[in-house]
């Protein structure tokens, strides 16, 4: 409250102030251009008038007004008072001071009052005391000596006094101001108290009516639902009952099926049976087979093993040979060196070398021979093991057919009881379906009852929704009402 006072009271001074100094600077420039008095009379106080503004309005700016602003001001215009009042030949311009005492008055400042008051008693003071000096007939100028004396005296004492005053009339003003806002604070935070309690009771019980109106209404909803739901109910009782007379047909058509489809799997099973007694042959045939195999493979290794052996032989008959032929050669190389004596053993060297030829030509045969056996022993033995491979093939998956047949059988086994379920089943369900059959009447007419009940409770049920939405507005306008209390209290 004192700071919103204080604002207002510097934007009332810093008005009082731009007039006080556009009449200032208007007088002054009268005085220079018209006065007799030397000019720098006139200038002096001009630049401190306008000096004095331009630096307490920059300060105003600055510091948005405040005490030290009224205190700045007290001061500087008691300067500009005492250059203006002195430097001119009349006392007229002590009024110009009196506007901004009553504006220190309102301030309720002590040092702000106090320096005008000083500033302005000094400075007229001083003008007196030069008046009467500079005065060449103190007894015509004697009356206006006095009457600024006396109105200088008169404002002093009234502003000081005023100030008393007015201090005493706030102070005792604002004790009593205190005390009615005290009460006024305790009573609007009963007020608030109360009314914030009465708004969350309110807010609880609008929570309450939104969740008691969302039920209603799903209730209303739920209603209807069931309203149709019965009706359609009814319709679809009716049409189950025509239609358990048709799963009755389909019942007695399942059975005889189920009586066919027993007959297949009998059948079925003892097939079943007899191809099992046939993979039994077969991998007892194929068992043999394998073991052929094996034997074929065995004396196949024996036979390649026995051409390997020939063909190291024959090789060592091919080098006696070549051997024997070159001792031949040298034999018949020999007797030709001695002559007739040597001529009987040339001829037995050439019959000699003749065998050697012999022997070797009929060794490559063999060779060759010994070559293809070979070549069929190999054949023979990847033959073998081909065949050795197949069998043990042929094994393998005779025992995943036999066991493949075995789960097979163990699943006929399976259905065989589970056909018996079936037919168990169908048993049951026949049974249940006439009890169906029996219940759907009794259900029809209950299913009539429900939907006129429903139908009553409908009604009903849209009445309490529109009874929640009209208690829900007055509690709404309730609210507003609390609202536009709680802002009046703020």
């Amino acid at each position: 409250m004192q700071e919103n006072h204080l604002k207002r009271t510097c934007k009332l001074v810093f008005l009082v102030h731009v007039i006080t100094t556009f009449f200032s600077i208007v007088g002054l420039m009268s005085q220079i251009t018209m006065s007799d008095l030397a000019p720098i009379r006139g200038i002096i106080p001009l630049i401190i008038v306008i000096l004095v503004f331009l630096g307490d309005s920059i300060y105003l700016f600055i510091s948005k007004g405040g005490v030290t602003y009224i205190r700045l001001l007290a001061i500087t215009y008691s300067v500009v008072y005492c250059a203006m009042l002195n430097s001119g030949n009349t006392v007229t311009t002590y009024p110009y001071m009196i506007p901004f005492l009553i504006v220190f008055l309102l301030t309720l400042d002590k040092l702000s009052v106090r320096v005008g008051i000083i500033g302005f008693a000094i400075s007229n003071f001083i003008r007196v005391v030069l008046t009467i000096t500079s005065s060449a007939n103190i007894q015509d100028d004697i009356e206006v000596i006095m009457i600024e004396t006396i109105i200088t005296i008169l404002t002093v004492i009234t502003i000081i006094k005023g100030y008393g005053l007015l201090a005493r009339f706030f102070e005792e003003s604002l004790d009593e101001v205190t005390s009615v806002s005290d009460k006024n604070k305790t009573i609007t935070g009963k007020v608030t108290e109360v009314a914030d309690s009465v708004a969350k009771d309110i807010s609880s019980i609008s929570d309450a009516l939104d969740t008691i109106g969302e039920s209603v209404n799903l209730l209303d909803e739920t209603m209807e639902n069931i309203m149709v739901g019965t009706q359609n109910t009814a319709e679809a009782i009716t049409h189950q009952t025509t239609q358990t007379h048709d799963i009755q047909d389909i019942i007695d058509d399942t059975k005889k099926s189920a009586d066919v489809v027993e007959g297949i799997n009998n059948e079925a099973a003892a097939a079943l049976k007899e191809g099992m007694e046939v993979m039994e042959s077969l991998f007892e045939e194929v068992e043999k087979a394998r073991k052929a195999g094996d034997n074929l493979q065995t004396a196949a290794d024996e036979l390649r093993s026995n051409t390997e052996d020939v063909s190291g032989i024959t090789s060592i008959i091919l080098s006696i040979s070549s051997q024997t032929n070159l001792l031949a050669l040298n034999a018949s190389i020999e007797a030709a060196r001695a002559g007739e004596v040597g001529k009987g053993f040339a001829v037995v060297a050439d019959e000699i070398r003749n065998l050697a030829e012999q022997t070797r030509n009929e060794t490559e045969n063999i060779t060759r021979i010994i070559e293809i056996l070979t070549s069929n022993a190999d054949t023979v033995a990847d033959c073998a093991t081909i065949s050795s491979q197949s069998a043990n093939r042929e094994t393998e998956y005779t025992q995943n057919a036999s066991k493949k047949f075995e789960f097979i059988q163990e699943k006929l086994s399976e259905l065989g009881q589970a056909i018996n379920d079936i037919a168990n089943f169908i048993a049951s369900l026949s049974s249940a379906n006439n009890e169906i059959v029996d219940s759907a009447s009794t259900l029809s007419a209950t299913s009539e009852e429900i939907s006129a009940s429903s139908t009553e409770a409908s009604k009903a049920s849209s009445r309490n929704v529109e009874l929640v939405d009209q208690f829900k507005k007055s509690m709404d306008g309730i609210i507003t009402k609390i609202e536009e209390l709680q802002s009046y209290t703020k």
